[in-house]
């Protein structure tokens, strides 16, 4: 089964009851804040009023793309945590910027049961993300590597980001 979310329904609500998916690929921004907590966007536009205990705790932020508009961004520990076991065994690929930035999220979501999460090591251009996602999963689905033997081929053959020189990394459970 695949399901594709886009644009504005791409939730907080819908991030955080994310369930039953053998892969989550996020193509979403993403950011760390100055503590190194990861943030991933949604496609719910920010209002001060919505989600104001979730904003309290620090799950919910408001998160600002590069040409100053407003959304709120979830922290990645919350991924799908109103569901018992949602993320149980699954893979998790982050296509935003600086996903590998928080070592504390990586461990809470496998903890959680996330088998495998990948993401790049800092800032990635988006259509070079694009790019090298779509290697990484026909080497991962279609020649059914390892995840890390994966990340590995598909860095070989798409090299690291031209302007930033991040890479892919991998993290296994």
């Amino acid at each position: 089964m695949v399901d594709d979310f886009r644009g504005d329904n791409v939730t907080i609500d819908l991030l955080t009851n994310i369930a039953n998916y053998r892969v989550v690929i996020l193509r979403l921004h993403s950011v760390l804040d100055k503590y190194g907590n990861l943030y991933i966007f949604s496609g719910e536009p920010y209002t001060e009023s919505k989600y104001a205990m979730e904003q309290l705790t620090g799950d919910v932020r408001k998160a600002e793309t590069f040409d100053g508009k407003l959304y709120f961004a979830i922290n990645i520990v919350p991924l799908g945590a109103k569901k018992q076991d949602s993320l149980k065994d699954s893979t998790v690929i982050l296509m935003g910027c600086n996903g590998t930035g928080d070592s504390v999220g990586i461990r809470k979501l496998h903890e959680r049961g996330v088998k495998t999460y990948i993401a790049w090591t800092g800032y990635v251009d988006l259509s070079h993300s694009d790019n090298a996602t779509l290697t990484l999963v026909k080497d991962l689905y279609l020649e059914r590597l390892s995840p890390a033997a994966a990340v590995e081929k598909t860095i070989a053959e798409t090299h690291p980001d031209p302007l930033y020189q991040t890479v892919y990394q991998c993290f296994v459970r």
